[in-house]
């Protein structure tokens, strides 16, 4: 719910700001990536999603959601490089059948495919819904999240 809180109130915040600049990832300043950065170390507290904490860090720097989320993925890439070499580094030593191996690549190419279809989509989302897009999310967190809460309880 935290999230979803997070993202209205950047929605929210911005418009009052009135800041709507457009400037392209490589006019970003060092000061701006390392407030963004700082808000993507957010994500280590549960409950909060990386990509909507570094667009929350992002539109709160002065970008449109489009350029916000290009940087948010970009961002993403040494983390997934990482994660990907920590894995194949503990997997080192393992045997895996052929049936496996390729299983796994089959997903792996599945998974990439069905990323960068639904990034596009996403970035056509907010570049043309620039004013209010993450609200949609912000409510689904609400939602997701207090109907998890109820779950919990009863």
């Amino acid at each position: 719910m935290l999230n979803g809180l997070l993202l209205i109130a950047t929605e929210w915040l911005r418009r009052q700001r009135g800041r709507y600049q457009h400037k392209p990832i490589a006019a970003l300043q060092l000061k701006d990536a390392f407030i963004i950065g700082i808000w993507q170390c957010l994500a280590l507290l549960p409950g909060l999603s990386r990509s909507g904490a570094t667009m929350n860090g992002g539109l709160l720097r002065g970008l449109d959601h489009g350029t916000a989320a290009r940087f948010s993925l970009l961002m993403a890439q040494p983390i997934v490089l990482a994660a990907t070499v920590k894995e194949a580094w503990e997997m080192r030593h393992m045997t895996i059948s052929h049936e496996v191996m390729v299983q796994s690549v089959a997903g792996a190419a599945v998974a990439g495919v069905t990323a960068l279809i639904c990034s596009l989509v996403m970035l056509r989302f907010f570049r043309n819904h620039d004013g209010w897009a993450l609200t949609p999310f912000g409510l689904y967190c609400l939602l997701a999240g207090l109907l998890a809460g109820v779950g919990i309880i009863f």
